[in-house]
């Protein structure tokens, strides 16, 4: 009996000891699942338009297959430690970039927000190999952005296979910030139009520009005074000679009278047949068919 009884309590107490554990372990698999299930804070999708401000003067969205040529040059050109096989590798993983173009005196400042695919870890191991470069941090609602200074040249890759480069970093990443946690702080464009028209190129160059004479006459190498309140068109590559782009341009004039005046102008300037340009309201124009040299685009895109 007592054997016996000795042994009943030695089931009993390894029963306890079982149901201890049971209940341990469902507890801990309660919690476990409580914390597993919970939340973590919600994000919203950043699209590069909405990080650029509204200060530039020409607007250009560059989808890598309407050029690859010149997202290499683009890279070749601002970043001087990238050798070929790197300008090729990441060239190859770029999307769109998209810039605002400033101009101040005798120079150009650039604001891009690049749509990427760069492997996080090729990036950085290439950051930390650029001699003389100076890293920043930015704290922005109690998260920290890393960005990187170099000869002038900020760059900043906050996430979302998202890069930034350019003038205003601190700016682009506050609203990088508020759009991907709260999904408000967009860009707020005037012209809904415009935005959209930038934002979604497929196998064209895209570009605007509320500084129409100035950045027009850039763009075609001749200096036009036109009395023009904006334009906005579309480069592609010239099928027949690749060194060239063909481009369609629409004009909005200050006035009808302006419009008038120039149209026979352009014709000339472009050596356009009429129905090359046609007019499409009271003060606008669209010219079609103008066949332009790569170079006078590529001197534009350097940082």
């Amino acid at each position: 009996m007592i054997k016996n009884g000795v042994l009943r309590l030695k089931k009993h107490k390894n029963i306890r000891f079982l149901i201890n554990r049971l209940f341990f372990s469902f507890c801990l698999i309660l919690s476990t699942g409580f914390l597993a299930c919970k939340s973590a804070p919600e994000t919203f999708p950043v699209e590069a338009m909405d990080l650029l401000d509204l200060e530039s003067e020409f607007y250009i969205s560059i989808p890598n297959k309407a050029d690859p040529d010149l997202i290499k040059y683009f890279l070749k050109k601002n970043i001087n430690n990238l050798n070929e096989e790197s300008i090729n590798l990441v060239s190859e993983r770029i999307n769109t970039i998209y810039c605002g173009i400033l101009h101040e005196k005798k120079s150009y400042k650039i604001q891009a927000a690049i749509n990427e695919s760069i492997p996080a870890n090729f990036a950085s191991r290439k950051i930390k190999k650029i001699k003389d470069i100076n890293k920043i941090q930015y704290e922005i609602d109690s998260n920290i952005y890393d960005s990187y200074n170099y000869n002038g040249l900020e760059l900043s890759l906050p996430g979302n296979n998202l890069a930034l480069a350019g003038r205003n970093i601190n700016e682009m990443l506050q609203r990088y910030d508020s759009i991907h946690s709260t999904g408000f702080g967009q860009t707020v464009w005037e012209d809904e139009e415009i935005y959209e028209f930038l934002k979604s190129p497929v196998n064209e160059i895209r570009f605007y520009s509320n500084k129409a004479d100035y950045f027009l006459s850039i763009l075609i190498g001749h200096q036009l005074n036109l009395h023009l309140k904006s334009f906005k068109g579309e480069f592609k590559i010239d099928p027949n000679y690749k060194s060239q782009y063909i481009v369609d341009i629409d004009l909005e004039f200050q006035n009808e009278k302006f419009m008038r005046a120039s149209r026979s102008l352009l014709a000339l300037t472009f050596g356009l047949t009429g129905s090359d340009i046609e007019i499409i309201d009271s003060n606008k124009l669209s010219i079609s068919n103008i066949q332009l040299k790569k170079e006078l685009l590529y001197k534009l895109l350097i940082l």
